[in-house]
């Protein structure tokens, strides 16, 4: 007979939220814009503040747009911890893509989708990590 957990233990919980919500706050101070698609109309979508960010972000359904950027999903704190390193927010790990694209960028080179349609770092920085 053995011993099985009944779920997820998470001592540092509480903490974790705190700082989800404390960089979610840095975030959107820095001029980031955080919607979640409204319940009873799902094409429109509102504004966030810090709070609810931190509160809705486990649901998977926001979307962030960063000061010039095209709207992109927003579904865990590691798109968040990214957000804030497009924003300058945070440092860049070295020799990693996002270090590389801010460098671009600031070199002045422009990011586009196939479209045309503006992407940003951040936008270019997803389209080349995310499945």
């Amino acid at each position: 007979m053995g011993i099985r957990p009944t779920g997820p233990v998470r001592a540092s919980a509480p903490a974790e939220s705190k700082a989800v919500e404390q960089l979610a706050r840095d975030v959107v101070e820095a001029g980031a814009e955080v919607t979640a698609p409204r319940r009873w109309l799902p094409f429109w979508s509102r504004r966030l503040d810090s709070e609810e960010v931190a509160e809705q972000l486990p649901e998977g359904k926001l979307r962030i747009e960063l000061p010039g950027q095209s709207p992109l999903p927003l579904k865990c704190a590691q798109d968040l911890e990214e957000a804030a390193i497009f924003q300058r927010l945070k440092p860049a790990a070295p020799g990693s893509p996002a270090e590389q694209l801010l460098a671009l960028e600031g070199d002045g080179w422009p990011f586009a989708d196939d479209r045309g349609r503006k992407l940003g770092t951040y936008g270019a920085y997803n389209a080349l990590t995310d499945p």
